[in-house]
């Protein structure tokens, strides 16, 4: 789709058709390899309960999004200085959100990406994951995020699609990766990275601290001393 057209595709229609849509990107096919910027901005923004922001733009109300925010060329252009280190690159741009990176959830693999891949990966837990796929002279990625029983997928040709119940994210991603075809087009591997949720970690941390934290004992004013007196002296 090009830039600035409607964002409207099989994919999309779909999904927003069984209210598995958040919103459509209108975007344009990424260029080069900005697709990388726009997965490792979108997780970012995500580990603080935050996303790429989108509005209703037409009588059809449905949502679209507005547009690149400025943190994805920046992500991207750090990216671009730090080299083919994947790990690097995930832990450099997130370092910028404050977002903590799982080393143990690397992955690197000549496996082109699939849903059963994809499905295998977010096995380790809540978080969020990235997967760079490869082909010949590009790349490409997309993004997950599990937050208990309920599943996100980002892809910045397509848009951000919701959806709770594992089950029913695996009909979402088996049908999502068969439309898009990234197993045939990015055939070269895959490379996978995880990072953890900030927002709701704090959130309960600020709650256990709150509640850990003895409520001092009022202090009595002047007056209230002073009323006490006079009636101790009655």
């Amino acid at each position: 789709m090009d830039s600035g057209a409607s964002p409207w595709g099989e994919i999309q229609l779909e999904a927003l058709a069984r209210d598995e849509l958040v919103y459509a990107m209108n975007e344009g096919w990424a260029t080069l390899s900005e697709g990388v910027g726009y997965a490792l901005c979108w997780i970012g923004l995500r580990a603080w309960d935050r996303d790429f922001a989108f509005s209703v733009r037409d009588e059809s109300a449905v949502p679209v999004s507005d547009g690149a925010s400025a943190e994805v060329a920046r992500d991207q252009a750090l990216c671009r200085s730090l080299g083919d280190s994947v790990l690097r690159r995930f832990e450099a741009v997130l370092r910028q959100y404050g977002v903590s990176v799982n080393d143990r959830r690397y992955m690197q693999t000549t496996q082109p990406v699939s849903a059963r891949l994809v499905l295998a990966r977010i096995s380790y837990g809540d978080g969020l994951y990235y997967f760079e796929m490869r082909r010949a002279g590009g790349m490409h990625a997309i993004a997950v995020q599990r937050e208990g029983d309920r599943y996100h997928l980002f892809d910045c040709h397509y848009g951000h699609f919701r959806i709770a119940g594992l089950r029913n994210f695996a009909v979402l991603l088996d049908r999502f990766m068969r439309q898009a075809d990234y197993g045939r087009v990015y055939d070269k591997g895959t490379f996978v990275a995880g990072a953890g949720a900030v927002a709701r970690w704090r959130v309960l941390e600020d709650v256990a601290t709150a509640a850990a934290t003895p409520i001092p004992a009022p202090v009595e004013s002047r007056d209230d001393q002073t009323i006490r007196a006079v009636v101790s002296a009655r």
